[in-house]
């Protein structure tokens, strides 16, 4: 148990550095052994989003209204591939919201930094950061045509040969 005391003294000294001092009760909660969330709430709406490999405080993903007013704004498009998210019901399920520089590298939740994006998009582009959208969304059209050539040459069909008569 001494290696969980150590992550709690971490997180507490992670917490005290930002000025988050109301989450003390919490901590002290845990270090008693008692689950440091209220009776109405879970560990997946816990207020404190902290990146574990930096002791930093997250900003969290976007709410499901946030994300409608990305994807209304840039017209249900994939700002990378250019995929239309209203042309089919496949398409639409594709569609999620991408920030420009990812949450993980202290992307902002801001406006300019959330684009409308299709999955397999946000997947090639990973956490990546890029010196511009630019530059991040070139990288990801050179991927996915990589990709491309790669699927299309190992499930190429043989030439159907000619009837002979």
């Amino acid at each position: 148990m001494e290696g969980g005391h150590c992550l709690i003294g971490l997180l507490r000294a992670a917490l005290d550095s930002v000025g988050c001092r109301a989450y003390g009760e919490h901590i002290e909660k845990a270090e008693a052994g008692l689950s440091p969330f209220p009776p109405t709430t879970s560990a997946k709406e816990d207020p404190v989003p902290i990146s574990l490999m930096s002791l930093s405080l997250v900003s969290r993903p976007v709410t499901l209204q946030e994300g409608l007013k990305i994807l209304e704004r840039d017209d249900y498009r994939c700002q990378y591939c250019g995929l239309d998210g209203r042309a089919s019901f496949e398409n639409a399920l594709m569609m999620s919201v991408d920030f420009v520089v990812p949450r993980a590298r202290k992307g902002k939740k801001a406006q300019g930094n959330l684009v409308a994006c299709c999955r397999p998009c946000n997947a090639i582009k990973g956490m990546k950061v890029y010196k511009s959208f630019e530059d991040a969304k070139a990288h990801v059209l050179a991927e996915r045509e990589k990709l491309r050539k790669s699927w299309e040459a190992k499930t190429a069909r043989p030439m159907a040969k000619a009837a002979s008569a």
